[in-house]
């Protein structure tokens, strides 16, 4: 008898502890809808459609570092990197979108939105879906640095006054806003 009690006794901890622990570690059992719309939302993605953008590559300027190949394929709500290193003789301004088959302009935010539109790195988001006629191109706008054609004083070992003036010619007209002096550290002047 006691042998039957005790099978009895560990037949039913066994029948109570399977339930306990089964409704214990299955964690989606009380948020199904959560789940349900995990399961929906992860099928419209794969399912929607895929959008290529292409970064412009301008001759001789620079080096497109991200995408690699220059374009990428992704799906609204994507995030992607975009890298554009200029050569020396030129600056990185901003970004623009286009569509490259008409070359207009699309502001950011329309189709892709840059965080940074005015960093040659930066964070790119498809965040609507373009009609089937626009190709979405982002164009890295540079500006060329001017070259210093000549300057005075020329270089004296012995070095010159103070006082004398500094001559820098540029191969083309220089706007007073568009450059700085420095002060040397220390100095007085």
């Amino acid at each position: 008898m006691k042998k039957r009690f005790s099978r009895f006794m560990t037949l039913t901890a066994c029948c109570m502890t399977f339930p306990i622990l089964f409704l214990s570690s299955c964690e989606n059992l009380f948020n199904g809808a959560e789940l349900k719309s995990k399961i929906e939302n992860s099928v419209a993605y794969a399912n929607s459609p895929s959008y290529t953008i292409s970064v412009e590559q301008p001759k001789n300027r620079g080096i497109i570092k991200s995408p690699a190949g220059g374009t990428v394929s992704k799906k609204v709500g994507d995030i992607f990197s975009i890298n554009f290193e200029p050569l020396i003789d030129w600056e990185f301004v901003r970004w623009k979108i286009i569509d490259s088959a008409t070359k207009t302009e699309i502001p950011n935010g329309e189709y892709l939105e840059l965080t940074s539109i005015d960093e040659s790195e930066t964070e790119c988001t498809l965040v609507n879906a373009p009609p089937e006629s626009i190709k979405l191109c982002l164009s890295p706008v540079l500006s060329e640095r001017p070259q210093i054609i000549s300057y005075t004083p020329l270089y004296i070992s012995g070095g010159t006054n103070k006082d004398t003036t500094i001559q820098v010619i540029f191969d083309y007209d220089m706007d007073a806003e568009s450059y700085t002096t420095r002060q040397p550290k220390g100095s007085k002047f």
